[in-house]
C-alpha cells in the first residue's frame, strides 16, 4: 500500500521531503553566532538596496564574486532585516540543491534514486552546518549542481538547452570566484558527451560555446576592470601553488566529514563505473574531478567547506554505484533507498559542529547598534575596531577608505597615545587582532583602561569556562 501512494503520489513524497531537507538546517538558521566573511556579503546586499551602482564598484569583485548571493539579499532584505535576509537566502540555495539532485538522480536513473540522493545531502552534516551561515559555499555548491543538472538534461538539438547550459556558467561566476570553473568543465563535458567532430555544428552545443565564450568574457573583463589582470589572482599564485600545493591530499583526509568515507567509496566505484557508461554518468565524473583536482593542487588555503561543490558529485556517483547493484540483482528500484543508511555517517558531524559553535562569535548585532548609538552623541573622530566587518555592518558606518570612520586597530598600542575622541571596540572572538588585546584578557583591559579610556559598554553572552556555560562579558565599548 505505501509503495503503490509512493508510486501514483510522487508529488506529495518530494514536498515532504523538501521539508525534512529544510527542517534539518532550520534549528541553527537564525543562531547569533556570527562569523566575520558573513558580514561582508550582509554589507553587500545593504548597500545594493541603498544604491544599485554599488555592482560597478570593486567590492563585489574583490569580496569573492558574491554578486548574486548579495542582490537576492538586498532583495529579502526589502522585508526582513538583513542578518535574516543573508540566512534565509543561503537556505533558498541549501533547498535548490536538493531539489535539483532529485531532478539529476530521477533523468540518470529513476525517482528513488533522486529521492536517495537528495536526502544524502539533506542528511550531510558539514552542509547544514555551513547552510546556517550566510557564506558563498552552499550557494556555490547549488550553482555547480544546476550546472550538472543543465548537462545531463542537455538536448544538443535545442538552442535552449544550450543557452540554459551556458548560462549556468555565468550564474556561477557571479555566485563566487570559483564559478569560473564551470566553463572549462562544461566545454570538457560537451567534448566527453559528443566526441564526434561533427557534434559541433548541432545548435544546442553552438548555443553553448558561444555562452561559454560569453561568460569568459565577462569574467576577463571584469578581472581587467577591477584587478588589472585576467584573472582575480596573480597566474603566478597559481603556478606556486601547483608546485607547492599545501596537502593535495586534504579533501581525502577528510572525506568523513565532508562527505562520509562510505559514501566516498562508493562514489570511486561509481566513478570507475561511469566512464564506461552513458554520457550524463561521463560529464557527472568530468565535473566531479575538475573542481576535486582544482581545489586539491591549485587552491593552497584548504578547508573542509571549500569541498562542499564536490558532494553532489559524490552522492550521484555513490547511488549510481549502489543502483548498479540493484538492477544486476533484479531487485525493485525502490531498493536503491538503503542507501540512506549511509546518511547516518553523513549526520555525525551536524550536531557537535552547530552545538559548539553556535555559542561563538556572538554579541556583534549589539555592539553595533551601540557604536551607532554613541556615535550619534559623540560624532567620533574615528571609531577602532576589533572585528571591523562585523561593527560595519551593525553600525551603517563605512570604513575610513570609503568614506566613513571605522578603522581597523593599530599593531602597536602606543600609535593611540596621542588621539582624543576616539571609540575603541574590542571582543573576545577575533584571533587576528595584534597582540596587545587578543587574547583578552583582565590585565590586558587594564592597560586599556589606564590609557585614560572610559568603558561604556560590555556586552555580555554564553561563553564557554571551566564551570560550564556562564553569562560573561563578550565585547567592550571604550571611549576617549
Amino acid at each position: 500500500m505505501i509503495l503503490d501512494f509512493v508510486e501514483k503520489r510522487e508529488d506529495i513524497i518530494l514536498a515532504v521531503s523538501i521539508i525534512l531537507f529544510a527542517w534539518l538546517r532550520i534549528p541553527y538558521l537564525f543562531q547569533e553566532s556570527l562569523w566575520n566573511d558573513e558580514t561582508v556579503y550582509m554589507w553587500m546586499g545593504q548597500k545594493i538596496l541603498e544604491n544599485p551602482a554599488f555592482l560597478l564598484t570593486s567590492h563585489p569583485a574583490h569580496h569573492s564574486y558574491g554578486y548574486l548571493f548579495s542582490i537576492l539579499t538586498a532583495v529579502l532584505n526589502l522585508f526582513l532585516p538583513i542578518f535574516y535576509s543573508a540566512r534565509i537566502v543561503t537556505l533558498l540555495f541549501s533547498v535548490m540543491n536538493g531539489v535539483l539532485l532529485y531532478l539529476i538522480g530521477k533523468k540518470m536513473m529513476n525517482k528513488y534514486a533522486g529521492l536517495a540522493a537528495m536526502l544524502l545531502l539533506g542528511f550531510n552534516g558539514l552542509h547544514i552546518f555551513i547552510t546556517d551561515r550566510a557564506l558563498l559555499d552552499v550557494p556555490i555548491t547549488a550553482m555547480f549542481t544546476a550546472m550538472m543538472a543543465a548537462l545531463v538534461y542537455f538536448d544538443p538539438d535545442s538552442i535552449k538547452s544550450g543557452i540554459l547550459l551556458g548560462a549556468t556558467t555565468l550564474l556561477s561566476i557571479l555566485t563566487k570566484t570559483s564559478g569560473m570553473l564551470t566553463v572549462p568543465i562544461v566545454g570538457l563535458a560537451l567534448i566527453a558527451m559528443y566526441p564526434d567532430i561533427k557534434a559541433i555544428r548541432k545548435e544546442g552545443i553552438i548555443a553553448c560555446f558561444a555562452t561559454l565564450v560569453a561568460s569568459g568574457l565577462f569574467l576577463v573583463i571584469n578581472n581587467l576592470f577591477h584587478f588589472g589582470r585576467i584573472s582575480s589572482e596573480p597566474i603566478g599564485d597559481f603556478l606556486r601553488t601547483i608546485v607547492f600545493s599545501g596537502s593535495p591530499t586534504f579533501y581525502i583526509e577528510n572525506a568523513s566529514l565532508i562527505y562520509s568515507t562510505p559514501l566516498f567509496i562508493l562514489a570511486l566505484i561509481g566513478m570507475y563505473m561511469a566512464l564506461s557508461g552513458d554520457r550524463e554518468s561521463r560529464a557527472v565524473v568530468i565535473a566531479t574531478l575538475v573542481y576535486f583536482l582544482f581545489f586539491s593542487f591549485v587552491i593552497s588555503e584548504k578547508v573542509p567547506r571549500y569541498g562542499l561543490p564536490i558532494l553532489p558529485g559524490i552522492i550521484i556517483l555513490a547511488v549510481c554505484a549502489v543502483n548498479k547493484v540493484v538492477e544486476k540483482l533484479e531487485l525493485p528500484s525502490y531498493a536503491i533507498l538503503a542507501i540512506l543508511v549511509l546518511g547516518y555517517f553523513a549526520y555525525q558531524p551536524a550536531n557537535s559542529l552547530l552545538s559548539q559553535r553556535a555559542i561563538t562569535y556572538t554579541g556583534f548585532q549589539e555592539t553595533g547598534e551601540l557604536v551607532a548609538e554613541l556615535d550619534g552623541q559623540e560624532n567620533f573622530e574615528t571609531i577602532y575596531a576589533q572585528s571591523v566587518r562585523q561593527i560595519r555592518t551593525f553600525s551603517g558606518i563605512d570604513f575610513k577608505n570609503d568614506g566613513g570612520r571605522i578603522s581597523g586597530l593599530p599593531v602597536n598600542f602606543s600609535d593611540l597615545e596621542n588621539q582624543s575622541n576616539i571609540l575603541l571596540q574590542i571582543d573576545v572572538w577575533e584571533y587576528s587582532a595584534p597582540s596587545w588585546v587578543y587574547p583578552l584578557d583582565q590585565a590586558k583591559l587594564d592597560a586599556i583602561l589606564a590609557a585614560n579610556f572610559s568603558l561604556t559598554h560590555a556586552v555580555q553572552r554564553d561563553y564557554p569556562t571551566q564551570q560550564g556555560l556562564q553569562k560573561v562579558p563578550v565585547g567592550f565599548l571604550l571611549v576617549r
